[in-house]
């Protein structure tokens, strides 16, 4: 299977936002997105490259496309982020913080929106969570948190105030599962 996943942000995640993810399979692929797969319950949704909402949009479409089904069908906002397969690899490959014997658990990758302006860049502030460190490469902000991320002050939230975009966030041992599963 190749195509894109639509990482979604917030859902079924703290007791809000609950989207069963049957459901949205049935919903997206009953809308024409084609062969639809979902890895556990925290919204990442694999789409086949063979469906009606293909590349002729381009993933901002594909984004828009997923947001405004989920808002009609169930009733909740959230923001999609989409990444092509070679987009996930390229951001793995690229990760400063994916070293050989680390958990990779508490290495997060915050999906972007959009790249971020420069000035919002440089706005965050490296020192909100001294344990933990961070880089901004493009559309991604790499992050070890060598603690967990439970305990780790550079959340999605602050990242997104600051940054002002959309923002959503994996660990390394989930993008690398997304990645496996879009080879089948």
């Amino acid at each position: 299977m190749s195509g894109r996943v639509a990482l979604l942000r917030g859902v079924n995640v703290g007791g809000r936002n609950r989207l069963p993810m049957a459901e949205l399979r049935s919903a997206l692929e009953a809308a024409g997105f084609g062969e639809v797969r979902t890895y556990i319950q925290s919204g990442n949704v694999i789409v086949s490259g063979d469906s009606d909402h293909d590349e002729t949009g381009g993933l901002r479409q594909f984004e828009a496309s997923i947001e405004s089904l989920i808002s009609t069908t169930f009733g909740i906002s959230t923001s999609v982020i989409a990444r092509r397969r070679s987009e996930l690899e390229a951001s793995v490959a690229a990760s400063p913080f994916a070293l050989p014997g680390r958990d990779e658990a508490r290495i997060l990758f915050m999906f972007l929106g959009r790249e971020p302006a420069p000035e919002r860049v440089d706005a965050l502030d490296p020192s909100r969570s001294p344990q933990d460190s961070f880089v901004v490469l493009g559309r991604e902000v790499h992050l070890w948190c060598p603690n967990g991320s439970g305990t780790s002050k550079l959340t999605a939230d602050s990242f997104a105030r600051t940054l002002e975009v959309a923002v959503t966030a994996r660990n390394l041992r989930t993008v690398r599962k997304i990645i496996e599963l879009m080879d089948r």
